[in-house]
């Protein structure tokens, strides 16, 4: 039977069926896993690794961070706020709806400081 192997440690899941993959450790997998598996760094143990792309914030935009701040702003709970004053990232994500980066909101909180 066939082995394979994932660079970290991660579960497969399709339709319920489920397979956890510890980092460097050599395993069977059941057939309707196969491609979810593979599509997800996985690979045949003994074979190459594969080099996926760094996850991103799923493409949230420096404007997307701006209306999202101008939103909280709007609601006007302190809560939403550092005692700095910039938004936190939950509750920026929350209002986005995807993961905001400290990079992005620093960058989008400049923004709307400039703004007056």
């Amino acid at each position: 039977m066939t082995k394979y192997v994932s660079d970290t440690t991660q579960v497969v899941s399709v339709q319920g069926v489920s397979a956890l993959f510890f980092a460097g450790v050599p395993r069977p997998l059941r057939a309707s896993l196969i491609g979810a598996a593979m599509a997800a760094g996985v690979r045949e143990a003994g074979a190459p690794a594969i080099d996926l792309p760094a996850p991103t914030p799923d493409d949230v935009t420096v404007d997307d961070v701006v209306a999202a701040i101008h939103e909280l702003m709007a609601e006007g709970d302190a809560k939403l706020f550092a005692t700095n004053g910039e938004p936190k990232l939950n509750a920026l994500k929350a209002k986005v709806g995807k993961p905001v980066s400290d990079a992005l909101r620093d960058e989008a909180w400049a923004i709307v400081k400039a703004e007056g």
